[in-house]
């Protein structure tokens, strides 16, 4: 798997629905939960050695891109989410 593109490829795509959803309940936004998703497979390509390989993929970058969407919302912080919910309920 290391540095097969390919074979990257079609782990992202077997795979891009869940992480996404998991994005989604995190984020609460499709756009945000969109880019949280695409983040978290360039840091899974970028950190494939800390995968291994006996165990299953789904689950691994489920976690990464949850701890992504974690950080985001911790790094945004409580007011800015709660001007974003304000936001989306006004349209």
């Amino acid at each position: 798997l290391q540095g097969d593109l390919s074979a990257y490829g079609d782990l992202v795509r077997r795979y891009q629905q869940s992480v996404y959803n998991v994005c989604y309940r995190f984020m609460g936004q499709r756009q945000l939960a969109e880019d949280q998703a695409q983040e978290a497979f360039l840091r899974g390509h970028d950190r494939l050695e800390t995968f291994k390989l006996e165990k299953p993929f789904g689950p691994w970058i489920r976690t990464v891109a949850a701890n992504l969407c974690l950080n985001a919302l911790k790094a945004r912080g409580p007011y800015q989410h709660e001007l974003e919910e304000e936001r989306a309920l006004a349209s």
